[in-house]
């Protein structure tokens, strides 16, 4: 199964609400890091640091000329069966990703990344700065195309052993999840079977 990356939006300059797309960024950074229960304990990482902090990423941010894009949002996502079956690291994959990205513009980029260890949906969001240097940073559609088949490569590459034995709480996860899968494949099934069961008592 291929990486997912995707684009939650922007926040920018239009209209002259400069302040209100800061104030929205700081909300959605802090969200990112304390806003919901994960499995994990979310802190913000970047290419060398796993203590970024949101408010370092903020003040260059803040630092921007006053005018297009404030900020990008981005997220990673790979399914839980695969990447604990790989075995591999969703934040290491995040930044060879942002390495290879920046390596293509020829410009460092200002990002930070938080990882969310979420049931079923391990995933790590992305926020971009809107611009490295004195130039805008724009996101289209071929720039996740790109981003999506470079994080594929890096998942293949820190992929460990396919074929490696699980450790006894991921086989139990695996399985658990297996049964949740049937359970509701099941469900759907009896659905369709009493749905027609109906339509022939109304056709009778």
């Amino acid at each position: 199964m291929a990486v997912m990356v995707k684009t939650l939006g922007y926040y920018s300059h239009k209209g002259g609400t400069a302040a209100k797309g800061l104030s929205k960024l700081k909300s959605h950074l802090k969200y990112l890091q304390y806003g919901k229960v994960h499995e994990n304990e979310p802190r913000g990482f970047t290419r060398e640091s796993d203590t970024y902090s949101r408010s370092d990423f903020y003040a260059k941010v803040e630092a921007q000329p006053e005018r297009g894009v404030i900020a990008h949002k981005l997220v990673f996502s790979l399914s839980q069966d695969e990447r604990d079956r790989l075995g591999v690291d969703l934040k290491q994959m995040v930044r060879d990703t942002m390495a290879g990205w920046e390596a293509k513009l020829g410009r460092p980029l200002n990002w930070i990344g938080f990882q969310h260890e979420d049931k079923g949906h391990p995933h790590v969001h992305v926020v971009v700065g809107g611009y490295a240097g004195d130039k805008q940073v724009g996101i289209y559609q071929w720039d996740l195309d790109w981003l999506r088949k470079t994080a594929d490569r890096s998942k293949d590459a820190l992929a460990k052993e396919p074929t490696r034995d699980l450790t006894p709480k991921q086989e139990a996860q695996r399985l658990h999840r297996q049964m949740e899968e049937h359970a509701r494949a099941n469900t759907r099934f009896f659905d369709r079977i009493l749905g027609l069961d109906r339509g022939l008592d109304r056709g009778r």
